[in-house]
């Protein structure tokens, strides 16, 4: 822990679940481009598609946090009250919940994240103390909107339409 980190509290927020600590934290973005051979030379590139991004993170809540703010220092202890089993259960939910929430890292905020994957570690030096790594991704959402279709009669499509013309009989040699 920096020295920074003890005067300053930054919250990462997973959805609504706020996570003690983040040991690491990451976000990919990346672009995909079109490939099309030709016969001779490099392959031409006419397109780029931005992919939703990827993010990750490994984060600890512990049954008895520690928060430091100046020279306040609050340690939360109750017993049989087991925080990081709540934190686990939340995680959990939102997950079930399939619905789009707000990501807060230490550099951005994202919108439109859903997780993707969950797993926590623990044994015995870890009993009181959630371990956990997370796999999220953006859902990129798409719009709809209604138009009134143009009703076309027969007679009108007939009236737009070329004549067949006879051109008559040709031969190729």
């Amino acid at each position: 822990m920096s020295i920074t980190q003890l005067f300053y509290i930054d919250e990462t927020k997973i959805g609504s679940v706020t996570i003690d600590a983040v040991i690491s934290e990451s976000a990919t973005s990346k672009a995909t481009l079109t490939k099309n051979p030709v016969e001779k030379g490099a392959d031409t590139t006419d397109h780029i598609r931005i992919e939703p991004m990827t993010f990750t993170a490994r984060g600890i809540v512990s049954d008895t946090p520690v928060q430091l703010a100046g020279n306040l220092i609050n340690v939360f202890k109750n017993s049989g009250f087991r925080i990081s089993q709540q934190t686990w259960d939340k995680l959990l939910i939102l997950q079930a919940k399939r619905e789009p929430f707000e990501l807060v890292q230490g550099l951005k905020s994202y919108n439109n994240i859903v997780i993707e994957q969950l797993t926590y570690t623990q044994d015995a030096s870890t009993n009181n103390v959630l371990i956990f790594d997370c796999s999220m991704s953006e859902i990129v959402l798409v719009g709809q909107d209604e138009v009134n279709a143009q009703t076309v009669t027969e007679k009108a499509t007939y009236d737009r339409t070329t004549p067949l013309i006879d051109l008559g009989r040709k031969i190729f040699t």
